[in-house]
């Protein structure tokens, strides 16, 4: 039969370390700058600083904020030629080759309209089915 000790910190807990969160960019950040249709979802797997320094030097606006990482970017054909002339294929993989951008909601706009009767307070939304600037226009009857 053996015998087993345990040996429990006494004192003070070690410090913890408090690392702050980086978001890592947005998806859409190459989309900004083009209006193509023809887009492409890929995935960047950017594991050192190595890999990460070739891509982010070629594109600088693509956001990778979170430095080595693995990265989801709306791109088109352009971009990824641009990021195959610095990657081999095992760093990169194409999603989805034709990624539909999902529509705008600033497209259409909602109208608030007071009810009609006095008593029912409050305002009613109305949506229109035609295009207008994303503000609020308040409407009065």
């Amino acid at each position: 039969m053996g015998m087993c000790f345990l040996i429990a910190q006494d004192g003070n807990p070690p410090i913890p370390i408090i690392k702050e969160f980086t978001p890592a960019g947005r998806i859409e950040a190459l989309v900004d700058e083009n209006h193509s249709e023809e887009w492409l979802l890929v995935q960047l797997n950017l594991k050192n600083d190595s890999l990460f320094n070739l891509v982010n030097d070629i594109l600088p606006t693509m956001e990778l904020f979170s430095g080595p990482a693995s990265y989801h970017r709306i791109m088109e054909s352009r971009h990824l030629e641009q990021v195959q002339s610095v990657l081999t294929d095992e760093f990169y993989f194409i999603i989805n080759q034709n990624y539909k951008l999902p529509v705008p909601l600033g497209n259409f706009g909602l109208i608030l309209k007071r009810a009609m009767k006095p008593r029912e307070p409050g305002l009613m939304m109305m949506p229109l089915n035609i295009p207008v600037p994303v503000s609020v226009v308040p409407v009065t009857v």
